[in-house]
C-alpha cells in the first residue's frame, strides 16, 4: 500500500476544497518533509492533475505522486506573486523533486559600497539587503578576481576596510605612495571627485566601455587645457587600458544593446545552461551552470526553473533575454523581471538573426561544458575506481580492494606515541571510518611494536564484534617497510584474520608484500602507485595531527596542574579553547577569564604563571 493510498480519503477532501485561484502548492511526504513546490494559475486544476491516472505521465512524476502523503497551498493575488513565492520556497527548502541550480549560494559577487561617502570594491559570497551595488554572480571565481585586478590597476580606489567619514584624517598607506589610491582617509580627494572615479569603475563592470572611454577622453582634454599634464597623462594611460579591455570583448550587436542569451545542453546524466552576457553590443562575459533534477523536464521547464533562481540573485537584469525555446510561463517571467529591473524586459525565442546566433553560441558553450565535465569524471574514475582495479592487477590481489585501511605511527623521540587508521573506499577518503590509537604497551621509539599494538587492537575489536571495526579491508596498507609490515601481519593473524597486506616505504616508494622477499616498484606514473601514496600521506597527516593534539593538551595539563582553582574541568575547558601553552600565553587575563568555568582568581593564576614567573612581558 502506497502513502497515497493510505491517505486517499483525506487527500480527496483537501482536493475538493482547493480554490480556482493562483498560488503555490507544497507537497509533503509521510515524514512531513517538503518534497516538491510548484505554482499554479488555478490551484484546483493543477494540484488535482497530479492524482488523475495519466497514460503518459513522466516516471519522475509517478514517483513523486507515490511519495505524497499531504499537501499545503498558499493563495496569491497574481501569477507573478506565485512565481516569486515558489522560487523563495524552493531556495529555502531545496525539495528533492524540484529542479535546482547547483551551488547557487557559493557564487561570488563584486560589492560596491555606494552608500558610503568613499565607496570601496570588495568580494563577497553573500548578497545583503543593503544599499550597496552588487555585480554578479560570477560562476567562475577566477574571472571575478581578474575583473578585480583590472579595477585595482586602472582606478586609484581605496582597498582598505572600514568606513571613512568626512572630516576624519589618517596617515595615508603605501598604496597612496605607489599611486594606487587617492587617499580619501587623509582628506586628499573630495567625496565628489572620488565618486566620479567609482562611477567609471562601475561602467567597466557593466561593460559600458565606449561610454567610459568618452568620459575619460573629455577629462583628459580638460586636464590638458588646464595644463595639468601629469593628470592628463594618467588619464591617457587609463583610456589605453580600457580600450584594451574593450578590444577583448567581441562586438556582436548594435552599440547600446543589452541582452542575455541562454543556451542549454543535456546528456543522460547532466543538464547545463550557459549564459552569454552582452552589454552595449559587446560580449562581456559567459558563465555556465549545472541543474539538478532536470532529467525528465522539457527544455522550457528547465530554462524557466533556471531563470527564476539565476535572476533572483542577479543584479544585472537586461531588457532582453533570448532562449532556444520559450517557457510556458514566459509572460509571468517577463512581468516579474520587468518589476525587478524597473523597466521592460522581453523574454523570447528568436527564430533568426543575430540574437538566434548568440543563443546558438550559448548552446555550444553549454555543450562544451558538458563534454569537459564528462572528461573530468572519466579522469576521476581513472584516479579512483580505475586505480583500485589497477592496484589489484599490479600486485595480484584476489579482488579489487574497494576498502583500503592504512596505519601510520607518530612520535617524537619515543614519547606520546600514537597510531592512525585511515580508510579509503572506492579510491576516495571515508573520513567517518577513520580511527586513532594511543599506544599503551610500548616504551620508547619502537615502530614495529607500536604498529603491532595498533593493528592488533583493530582486529581484536573486530573479533569481539565491535561495530566500529566490523568492516574488513580489501587491502591492509602499512606506512613503512618490511619490518613494519611483518609486525602488522603477525598481529592481524593472531586474531584469526589473514587479509591482503602491503607496506609502502617512503624513501624509494617501494612496495613490500608478505609473500615476497624483494620489493615491488610500480611505475611512477601508475594510477595504482598514486592511490597508495594518497592513502599513505593521508594516514601520516592524520597521525601527526593527533600527535600534536596530544602533546598540546599534555603540555597544558602538566604545567598548569596544581595552580589555585585549576581542576580537571577547567583544564579541559582551557585545552578546548587554546590547544597549547604557546597559544594560551598570547592572551590576556580577560580572555582566560571568559573561558567556560573560569573566574578572575584562577585566570590571574594562569596568566601570572605563564608570564610573570616565566619572564613574560605582562600587560
Amino acid at each position: 500500500m502506497t502513502d497515497m493510498e493510505m491517505s486517499a480519503e483525506a487527500l480527496k477532501k483537501k482536493l475538493d476544497g482547493l480554490p480556482q485561484k493562483p498560488g503555490v502548492y507544497i507537497m509533503k511526504d509521510k515524514a512531513e518533509r517538503i518534497i516538491y513546490v510548484g505554482k499554479a494559475v488555478k490551484l484546483r486544476n493543477r494540484v488535482r492533475s497530479y492524482f488523475k491516472t495519466a497514460r503518459h505521465q513522466h516516471p519522475k512524476t509517478e514517483v513523486l505522486v507515490s511519495k505524497i502523503y499531504d499537501f499545503d497551498y498558499i493563495v496569491t493575488s497574481t501569477e507573478v506573486e506565485a512565481l516569486l513565492l515558489e522560487n523563495n520556497l524552493i531556495k529555502e527548502h531545496k525539495p528533492k523533486y524540484n529542479i535546482l541550480l547547483k551551488d547557487d549560494k557559493t557564487y561570488p559577487y563584486i560589492k560596491v559600497s555606494v552608500d558610503e561617502p568613499f565607496p570601496r570594491f570588495s568580494v563577497t559570497r553573500k548578497r545583503e539587503q543593503d544599499k550597496a551595488r552588487y555585480y554578479g554572480p560570477f560562476a567562475q571565481a577566477s574571472a571575478m578576481h581578474e575583473v578585480m585586478r583590472l579595477i585595482k590597476h586602472m582606478f586609484p580606489l581605496r582597498q582598505c576596510e572600514g568606513e571613512i567619514r568626512p572630516g576624519t584624517v589618517r596617515r595615508p598607506c603605501l598604496n597612496y605612495q605607489l599611486g594606487r589610491c587617492l587617499a580619501p582617509c587623509a582628506g586628499y580627494v573630495s567625496e565628489e571627485d572620488y565618486k566620479a572615479i567609482v562611477d567609471q569603475a562601475m561602467l567597466l563592470l557593466e561593460g559600458r566601455v565606449d561610454r567610459l572611454v568618452k568620459e575619460l577622453g573629455a577629462q583628459m582634454k580638460k586636464a590638458s587645457e588646464d595644463m595639468l599634464f601629469e593628470k592628463a597623462a594618467i588619464l591617457r594611460d587609463r583610456i589605453k587600458s580600457v580600450e584594451l579591455v574593450g578590444a577583448l570583448q567581441k562586438i556582436v550587436m548594435a552599440p547600446g544593446d543589452d541582452a542575455d542569451a541562454l543556451g542549454i545542453a543535456r546528456n543522460l546524466a547532466d543538464t547545463c545552461v550557459a549564459v552569454i552576457t552582452v552589454r552595449d553590443g559587446r560580449v562581456i562575459g559567459k558563465a555556465h551552470f549545472f541543474l539538478e533534477g532536470a532529467g525528465e523536464a522539457t527544455d522550457g521547464e528547465a530554462l524557466s526553473a533556471f531563470m527564476k533562481q539565476y535572476y533572483m540573485s542577479s543584479t544585472m537584469v537586461p531588457p532582453a533575454i533570448s532562449l532556444p525555446v520559450e517557457p510556458d510561463d514566459a509572460k509571468e517571467l517577463e512581468e516579474w523581471l520587468s518589476t525587478s529591473r524597473g523597466g521592460r524586459v522581453r523574454v523570447s525565442a528568436p527564430k533568426r538573426g543575430i540574437k538566434r546566433d548568440i543563443v546558438g553560441m550559448a548552446a555550444e558553450n553549454a555543450g562544451e561544458m558538458l563534454r569537459l565535465r564528462l572528461a573530468e569524471e572519466e579522469r576521476s574514475r581513472a584516479r579512483t575506481e580505475g586505480a583500485v582495479q589497477a592496484l589489484a592487477d599490479a600486485i595480484s590481489l584476489p579482488a579489487p580492494p574497494y576498502r583500503i585501511e592504512c596505519f601510520d605511527i607518530s612520535n617524537i623521540q619515543g614519547t606520546d606515541t600514537v597510531a592512525s587508521m585511515v580508510v579509503f573506499e572506492g579510491g576516495v577518503p571515508a573520513k567517518k571510518e577513520y580511527r586513532r590509537f594511543r599506544i599503551r604497551t610500548v616504551e620508547g621509539a619502537d615502530d614495529f611494536a607500536s604498529m603491532a599494538e595498533a593493528v592488533g587492537r583493530r582486529f581484536r575489536k573486530a573479533a569481539e564484534s565491535d561495530p566500529k571495526f566490523s568492516k574488513m579491508p580489501g587491502l591492509l596498507l602499512i606506512d613503512g617497510g618490511k619490518g613494519q609490515l611483518n609486525a602488522a601481519v603477525e598481529a592481524m593473524r593472531a586474531h584469526g584474520y589473514d587479509l591482503p597486506a602491503a607496506g609502502l616505504a617512503k624513501q624509494e616508494e617501494e612496495l613490500f608484500l608478505p609473500s615476497r622477499s624483494d620489493s615491488v616498484r610500480l611505475p611512477k606514473d601508475s594510477f595504482a602507485l598514486h592511490l597508495l601514496q594518497r592513502v599513505r600521506d593521508e594516514a601520516h597527516r592524520f597521525a601527526i595531527t593527533y600527535h600534536k593534539s596530544i602533546r598540546g593538551k599534555k603540555g597544558i595539563k602538566s604545567e598548569l596542574t596544581g595552580l589555585p582553582g585549576i581542576g580537571r574541568a577547567r583544564l579541559a575547558a582551557l585545552m578546548k579553547e587554546f590547544g597549547s601553552l604557546d597559544e594560551l600565553a598570547k592572551v590576556d587575563v580577560d580572555a582566560i577569564r571568559k573561558v567556560k568555568g573560569m573566574d578572575t582568581r584562577s585566570a590571574r593564576a594562569v596568566w601570572s604563571y605563564l608570564n610573570e614567573s616565566k619572564g613574560g612581558d605582562g600587560v
